[in-house]
């Protein structure tokens, strides 16, 4: 904090140098990504202005809501409703979850695009799987688990449904391990030197390059 009470990482300026970096890159396709990029094939390469940056920022925004939202609607309708309807509801319910994890995936992926050149001494692609693969391997199970289940369940006394949440619970304990291992490989302490911080410039972060060579981060290409 400085003197006149103001914060020096004030996250409008951190914002505002954000969208200047990326309004710095080369014009491209950028919507032309997984896993709807195949709706934007015919796009013409755009600069990454502030309208992308908001809404990259607003697709992954809204599953935030759409998430916990959903989640409140089902236990909801599953008190209400008796099975049959509340198997209808549900399947509407996973396609709204869907489409919206689709939505959230997207962005993460244009922005991943966007900035592998500046970041890719930071070792991006694991740190972007090592984060987001779970949010990407749930959508699907949240598919594909219960049309599975329905497909093998016999006489059983729990409900399909049960069944398929505890399958889900079970898979996602055994993924969040796996996560955890990809996680320690991916944001390693080797990525960033003891004098990460520039004696001359306490504010300026520097890089590794091999062989006792560092240089600051505003010099990456």
């Amino acid at each position: 904090v400085t003197k006149k009470g103001q914060n020096e990482h004030d996250p409008r300026a951190a914002r505002e140098k954000f969208a200047s970096a990326l309004n710095q890159l080369p014009p491209a396709k950028y919507l032309k990504v997984p896993p709807l990029g195949c709706f934007f094939i015919c796009s013409t390469p755009r600069i990454f202005d502030r309208s992308l940056v908001r809404f990259v920022t607003r697709c992954l925004i809204q599953f935030l809501y759409v998430g916990p939202g959903i989640g409140v609607l089902r236990l909801w309708y599953e008190l209400q409703c008796d099975e049959p309807t509340f198997k209808g509801f549900d399947l509407i319910l996973n396609l709204i979850r869907l489409i919206s994890i689709l939505l959230a995936v997207w962005s993460l992926f244009i922005l991943y695009v966007a900035t592998k050149l500046i970041l890719h001494h930071y070792n991006t692609t694991y740190k972007f799987f090592a984060l987001k693969g779970v949010l990407l391997i749930t959508g699907v199970q949240q598919i594909l688990v219960p049309i599975v289940v329905s497909a093998t369940r016999k006489d059983s006394f729990f409900s399909e449904h049960f069944i398929s949440e505890y399958v889900i619970s079970f898979c996602l304990c055994v993924e969040g391990f796996l996560m955890t291992l990809l996680l320690t490989h991916s944001f390693s302490v080797e990525e960033v030197s003891p004098t990460f911080f520039a004696p001359q410039h306490p504010n300026t972060p520097l890089i590794k390059r091999g062989s006792g060579q560092y240089e600051t981060a505003s010099e990456i290409p």
